[in-house]
């Protein structure tokens, strides 16, 4: 196949590249304290990772040749991060969360069925049309990482999560949200 300039700008002009900053996540709502503004949460993540998906394989032994078999797959833990405000509201919902799933005073955990929630992470065009979305499964906090403080004026105070969960799928385009504005 040969490139076509024409093509590739005719392409890009239609189509665009996809922005890695124009996201949003829409993580579900935990009542278990503190009213925390969902909306506020989205506004805070400074990153996150859509979710990828890794083919698992055995080696099959065929006369004398060897080859690969699928015989499953995995998903790795998202990570994601969030800009702190005097309010850390962020992190809070992360606790709150954490604390469905373990009671710490107690050592106590619970069912999954009661602390697992299921949300979504979109793609988002220059207009803020939803492009692409993925549902995630069965979410929960894995690691809740620590504050990092530095004596440094011009420093934003950030906040990271794991999260693991079961499983992910893409969200059918029919579904998706068009932004019309007028």
């Amino acid at each position: 196949m040969s490139l076509n300039i024409q093509n590739f700008k005719s392409l890009l002009d239609t189509t665009g590249f996809a922005q890695p900053n124009k996201y949003k996540v829409m993580l579900p709502t935990v009542n278990f304290g503190t009213a925390i503004d969902m909306e506020e949460l989205n506004l805070l993540c400074d990153e996150v990772n859509l979710p990828g998906k890794q083919i698992l394989t055995n080696e099959r032994q065929i006369g004398v040749k060897f080859e690969k078999m699928v015989n499953g797959y995995a998903v790795d833990d998202l990570s994601l991060t969030f800009y702190l405000t005097n309010n850390y509201n962020a992190k809070r919902y992360f606790e709150e969360w954490s604390q469905s799933a373990i009671t710490y005073n107690r050592g106590e955990v619970v069912y999954k069925n009661e602390y697992v929630k299921d949300f979504s992470i979109f793609q988002l065009d220059t207009e803020g049309n939803e492009i692409y979305g993925c549902k995630i499964f069965e979410a929960f906090p894995t690691t809740l990482n620590p504050v990092q403080m530095a004596n440094q004026l011009t420093d934003v105070t950030r906040y990271n999560v794991q999260l693991s969960y079961t499983d992910w799928e893409p969200i059918p385009q029919e579904q998706l949200k068009i932004v019309v504005e007028g």
